[in-house]
């Protein structure tokens, strides 16, 4: 006979009433599966409630679970556009956020195993999911810029921690993490035939650092702080700002840099004291330049995109305006893969008039 058994308890309505025909409130799985598919249909019951417990059918959290499926769809998509063929054998040297992501990776890992072991199947999906969306919306948020000069560690990075992701989720989202794999196997010639026959990954202890996750978690609370008073105040990311003061009792002078990046400021200023965050909202004529041009080179990339260019393909570039970017021609041309850049030239083939903050900007572009 078994050994144990788990056991669900029953699925009613919003408002907690069993289903049945009278009050015309039931749900089928075949909707949920016709709609958001049989994985999300998986991920949302089986995180959904602890065993014996009776879940409340909720399709507002049935469609959080599928848009962040979706997420992890599109990190794949990233790392197989970006990386190549051979990424699995670069050499790497990490840094902080490295370091961070690879800490909760092998910590999800420790994790996941365990709660495996002891039948807790619903901590899974929460786990892995927690997993996933911080290597989307922080790591790869956080290295956005170092992607530029340090591609292999990044992508090296996001491969490995993409992988072992999917192992830990495949007993709860079969298909996806099928279909992600095969796509992996394809682009990096990964051996297994698929998800379901490559073993289950180990953790090293040395890997994890809790401090450093819990530091990470306050740094990214900092930045989520400074982003909302930004879009208070109508200055989006791309508009560099003089500096933010941080008042906290914690020792985050490692994450200075970091911070100045995400926040897209010049100095931050730490202050010990109750937490609290002050952005200068103040632009000079110089930040405002700088502003100008990141608004400019994403109006670029946008252009490059609709173009159906590849990132490898090299362009070239003219900007007409009667605001002066020519300052900007080494970066301007490093950031879009301009192999030659024009100031009021000719106009290319492909082309669009864009408004920036009272500023008419004509670009134009032609594949070389």
């Amino acid at each position: 006979c078994f050994k144990a058994v788990y056991m669900h308890g029953f699925v009613q309505d919003t408002e907690g009433r069993k289903f049945s025909k009278s009050l015309e409130n039931a749900v089928y799985p075949e909707e949920i599966v016709e709609k958001f598919g049989s994985d999300t249909l998986r991920f949302y019951f089986i995180g959904g409630a602890n065993p014996g417990v009776d879940i409340n059918y909720n399709l507002k959290d049935v469609t959080i679970k599928y848009r962040n499926l979706g997420i992890l769809w599109n990190v794949a998509k990233y790392l197989i556009n970006y990386a190549p063929k051979n990424i699995s054998s670069k050499k790497v040297s990490l840094g902080i956020e490295e370091k961070y992501i690879l800490s909760k990776l092998h910590h999800t890992i420790k994790k996941v195993t365990e709660v495996f072991d002891r039948y807790e199947l619903y901590v899974v999906p929460i786990l892995v999911e927690d997993l996933f969306l911080s290597l989307s919306r922080e790591y790869i948020q956080a290295t956005r810029d170092k992607i530029d000069s340090d591609p292999d560690t990044v992508l090296h990075t996001i491969y490995t921690a993409l992988l072992q992701t999917l192992i830990l989720l495949a007993p709860v989202a079969p298909f996806i993490t099928e279909a992600i794999y095969q796509d992996l196997k394809k682009k990096f010639d990964l051996k297994e035939e698929s998800i379901h026959l490559c073993s289950w990954p180990s953790f090293e202890s040395k890997m994890i650092d809790l401090q450093l996750e819990e530091n990470f978690s306050f740094v990214f609370m900092i930045i989520k702080e400074a982003l909302s008073q930004r879009e208070k105040v109508g200055y989006g990311v791309r508009w560099p700002l003089p500096q933010l003061e941080v008042h906290t009792e914690k020792n985050i002078k490692q994450f200075t840099s970091l911070l100045e990046k995400q926040i897209n400021v010049k100095k931050i200023v730490l202050k010990d004291g109750p937490f609290k965050v002050v952005l200068d909202q103040n632009i000079t004529p110089e930040l405002e330049r700088e502003g100008y041009l990141r608004e400019v080179v994403r109006r670029i990339q946008d252009l490059r995109k609709k173009s159906g260019l590849q990132v490898t393909d090299r362009i070239s570039l003219n900007i007409a305006s009667g605001y002066d970017l020519s300052m900007f021609e080494k970066e301007l041309k490093s950031k879009v893969g301009a192999e030659k850049l024009f100031f009021n030239g000719k106009a290319l083939p492909t082309s669009s008039t864009e408004k920036i903050r009272g500023k008419t900007f004509e670009i134009s572009l032609q594949k070389i």
